[in-house]
This record gives structure tokens, sequence and C-alpha cells, in this order.
């Protein structure tokens, strides 16, 4: 569908279509349009990342791990995790790695309640999260 465009197709119109090759589990398509995309943007991680899993999840670890490879070898970075939760109008970010202690249990506890924000295991949760401290300034 990309390739049937009038112009010459934006690798954001790649990226989805990667994207949809992953739901459907369609690994031959997905490598096609991965070319694509590290054509356009060899220095994106995202693609190199999408495809790997993409193999991972059709049980080929010999070719997600060589597209890990590649991406390295290639000196290409994945970019950090990071999410973040409003909590009494102050905007708290999680990035993969940190050590944090930003507020106390209640409070979280609270917040996910009033929030419905679900957790499967809220204690366990909460008592991980303790283990952290905030890194003193």
């Amino acid at each position: 569908m990309v390739m049937e465009v009038p112009c010459k197709p934006h690798v954001a119109a790649w990226m989805a279509s990667l994207g949809a090759c992953r739901i459907c589990g369609n690994v031959e398509m997905a490598e096609c349009v991965a070319k694509q995309i590290l054509e356009m943007e060899p220095n994106n991680a995202a693609g190199y990342v999408l495809l790997s899993n993409i193999y991972a999840a059709a049980g080929n670890r010999l070719l997600c791990e060589n597209v890990e490879r590649q991406r390295k070898e290639k000196g290409v970075k994945k970019q950090q995790g990071c999410t973040w939760i409003e909590m009494n109008n102050e905007v708290h970010t999680f990035v993969v790695g940190d050590a944090l202690l930003c507020f106390n249990e209640n409070s979280l506890y609270d917040f996910c309640r009033v929030r419905t924000f679900h957790l499967h295991d809220l204690p366990t949760f909460l008592a991980v999260l303790a283990t952290y401290r905030r890194p003193r300034i």
C-alpha cells in the first residue's frame, strides 16, 4: 500500500507499516519495510528495535540478535525508557535506571485509587518503590 502512494512515502508511513507487520506477525513484509526505514533513517533505533521485536515474537532469536548486533555496530543508540505521572499538580518523571523516591506510599496509593490507575499488585509495587532512594543533590 505504501509503495502505491504517488509521492515518496515519509518514514512515518513506513514505521506505521512496520507496526502493522508486528501486529499481523508478517515477518517477510516486516523485513521489506524495515529495509526502507533503515535506508531513509539509518541512525534511528526505532526501525532496528521494532524489527528485532518482530523476530523475537516469531521465535527467531538468531535474527533478533543479528539486528541488535547491527544496530550496536553502527553506533545507533536506543532512547531510554521514560514515563510520567502527575500527582498533586506536580509531574514526576521515571526514567529507566533512575533511583527515586518522590512521594510516600499513602500518597501514591491515593493517586492510584483516585485515578483508577490499575496495578495488578499495588503492595508489591509499593514495596519495590520503597527500596529506591532519590539521590542527594
